[in-house]
């Protein structure tokens, strides 16, 4: 059978046309191969390893619809499509972090792809669009926001933000106008919103692209004539105006979260609108010298206006708005690179008061504008400069220095970050870099001091709980963490002083409530001083589980019965999955004869968890009140099939047998324990005891 060339659907000029992508997608995927084998860090605790509702949110999804968003999400902000990727990762993955940073990389690949197609819609130029990708993909200062899974809401704002972009130039300057394309771009406009916050500015730069790339090249920008442009085209810009506002009335009225307040301060709106170009030089030192980067920059403004480094920060941001004038007469492709950097990173200038004013995940959507404005200015410069060698009229020396150049970018780029991913591994290798990095950092010495404690380090813990104090005396939380060291080694009255701080610095910290009522009950017998700042963190938040099971406590403690089974069980409702909860609740069935129920609760405790083994124990001693000997024992069998090694294990199921009389079976269960553990004084003297 022939096949005219005709009939080949696979041409060499397609083929030549899909290598620069195919280089794209591979060089991002080595970039970023080594995170794969990292674990959850940071801000992933909160969304992720310790939301409990993640694991059963299918069951109620219209919480994305209501206030309950925030404390089931995890988030401070409503960002509804960030969460349903954690929550989706969760129905694949559970808590294996493999999956989570699977799809960090697939974003981020998305995104570099589609860098490389707006580029070469704005340019014109496969070589210019190819560079830009090639650098947005390598850059070291995105590492944060593909390494940080919580981050990846900046990876999601970037897919959708370039993604309405792109669907607008079809629009506007495809061969046919569609207006189905245009509301296409205004609905993923809307979900890049749903994102992120940051997405807010692609009004602003359609805008900007229209009113340059619009006009002739030998037109000059006029008010008279951006006006005129922008008028004509109202009815399209207000459309996605119109989403803007709708989102902000959504984000700031109906989902606006109260906890989401900053408790620190950069000033007031005169004095944070004053060093704005500080704030921009921070992010450009970043941009162009993505070297000794940290993942908690430590901010404050200059002590004085004309101190030396705000001066230098004005001088470099005027600079850079005449240089974006100057070129825009040679290369508007360059100065809408500019603009876009400064367009898209206003959000972040503290203007609007944020939390955390410098960031590198921050620079994932501006940095696009720069590695644009770098690779058209690359070319251009070769351009003009040509580099001729006598008597080799022929060797373009021009070409091979321009693409060293890039080569030596970009491999220095690639390198720094995959250096840069290994620091993200686990949280101890993240905190200890950050605590070098940036020395008089109060959250790296905060979160090293709970690495320390998880790790049973207590002196070193303290030592950082206490230098974070001293880096900044109004960070509660390191106070609250203090307050847990000390409850820990019994110097109650110190954890009380100390969680009582963190209450004072911020009084919207429910932990610190939470923590505070624990150690009122548990060791100083003081049950309705405890009740007490557990109905506080409760006013704060209506669905904290854990206040409600530890009320669940203290009323038991009480005696009043129906108090404590309406509080576990509402901590329950909240959080199905709360093991401990359905624990203390079988308990409390138990001490009230309702041994059923008791049994119903522990083995829903056990399906939750099947290692959870106090919950064996306590089943089969249910089972033991029921007279139902042999479930008891497979109970206790079960601890061992989970912990084979384990001597206890065997120490209990031989107490177990020494009780209902059956002394041989108790030996050998003893034995089984001292061959384990030849020094177990304690299966020693039970043999002994028994053998008499």
């Amino acid at each position: 059978m022939n096949i005219s060339k005709e009939k080949t659907f696979i041409t060499k000029d397609k083929i030549t046309k899909s290598i620069p992508v195919v280089i794209l997608i591979i060089l991002s995927f080595i970039i970023y191969s080594n995170t794969l084998q990292n674990g959850f860090v940071y801000d992933d605790s909160l969304p992720i390893t310790d939301n409990n509702f993640i694991k059963i949110w299918t069951k109620d999804i219209f919480f994305f619809f209501d206030s309950s968003y925030f404390t089931r999400s995890g988030e401070a902000s409503y960002r509804p499509i960030a969460t349903l990727t954690y929550f989706v990762n969760y129905l694949f993955w559970k808590f294996n972090p493999f999956g989570y940073h699977l799809t960090s990389v697939i974003l981020h690949i998305i995104n570099v792809l589609l860098v490389f197609f707006l580029i070469r819609l704005i340019s014109k130029n496969g070589t210019t669009s190819f560079l830009t990708a090639l650098f947005f993909a390598s850059h070291p200062a995105l590492s944060e926001a593909v390494n940080c899974i919580t981050y990846s809401e900046d990876l999601l704002t970037t897919v959708f933000f370039l993604s309405s972009f792109i669907v607008y130039i079809k629009y506007r300057y495809g061969k046919k106008i569609n207006h189905l394309i245009f509301l296409l771009s205004v609905i993923l406009f809307f979900i890049a919103l749903l994102s992120k916050e940051m997405a807010v500015t692609l009004p602003l730069m359609i805008m900007l692209y229209d009113i340059i790339f619009a006009k002739k090249s030998e037109n000059k920008i006029s008010i008279k004539s951006t006006a005129d442009l922008i008028w004509k085209n109202k009815f399209i810009y207000s459309g996605y105006f119109l989403i803007c506002i709708f989102y902000l009335f959504i984000r700031f009225y109906l989902m606006y979260y109260p906890m989401e307040i900053t408790i620190v301060s950069y000033g007031d709106l005169l004095t944070r609108l004053i060093y704005v170009p500080y704030n921009i030089f921070n992010f450009l030192k970043i941009a162009f010298f993505p070297f000794n980067l940290n993942a908690d920059y430590v901010f404050s403004y200059p002590e004085s206006f004309f101190s030396f480094i705000n001066i230098i920060s004005y001088i470099t941001v005027i600079l850079f708005i005449i240089l974006s004038f100057f070129i825009y007469r040679f290369s508007k492709e360059a100065s809408f690179g500019i603009w876009w950097f400064f367009t898209a990173l206003s959000p972040v200038l503290n203007i609007i008061q944020i939390s955390n004013p410098i960031a590198e995940r921050y620079l994932y959507l501006p940095l696009i504008g720069l590695c644009f404005s770098i690779s058209v200015l690359i070319g251009k410069l070769f351009e003009k400069i040509r580099i001729k060698i006598k008597g080799r009229e022929k060797f373009n020396l021009n070409i091979i220095l321009k693409y060293s150049i890039i080569l030596i970018i970009v491999v220095i780029f690639s390198y720094s970050t995959f250096n840069r991913n290994k620091i993200w591994k686990d949280e101890y290798s993240l905190y200890k870099n950050m605590a070098k990095t940036s020395p008089n950092s109060s959250t790296a010495r905060n979160n090293l001091g709970r690495i320390y404690r998880q790790r049973g380090d207590i002196m070193k813990a303290v030592n950082e709980y206490t230098k974070a104090i001293e880096l900044e005396p109004e960070n509660y939380d390191a106070y609250n963490n203090l307050g847990n060291i000390y409850n820990e080694i019994g110097m109650i009255e110190e954890a009380i002083m100390e969680y009582k701080k963190a209450i004072q610095l911020n009084p919207r910290f429910i932990k610190a409530y939470n923590n505070l009522g624990s150690v009122l009950f548990e060791k100083k017998n003081k049950l309705d001083e405890a009740l007490i700042q557990f109905k506080k963190a409760l006013e704060i938040n209506p669905e904290y589980a854990e206040a409600y099971c530890n009320m669940g406590i203290v009323y038991s403690r009480k005696g009043l019965y129906q108090d404590a089974l309406n509080s576990y069980k509402k901590a329950i409702e909240i959080s199905p999955d709360f093991i401990e909860a359905r624990y203390n609740l079988a308990i409390l069935y138990e001490n009230h004869n309702d041994i059923n129920s008791a049994i119903e609760e522990i083995k829903e405790a056990i399906k939750i968890n099947p290692y959870y083994i106090s919950s064996y124990y306590l089943l089969g001693k249910f089972y033991l009140k029921e007279n139902l000997i042999d479930e008891a024992v497979a109970e206790y069998k079960k601890v061992i099939e989970l912990i084979p090694d384990a001597a206890e294990a065997h120490i209990n199921l031989g107490n177990l047998y020494e009780y209902l009389g059956r002394t041989d079976e108790a030996i050998e269960e003893w034995q089984k324990a001292l061959k384990i553990d030849p020094n177990d004084e304690n299966a020693k003297e039970k043999i002994e005891r028994v053998k008499k």
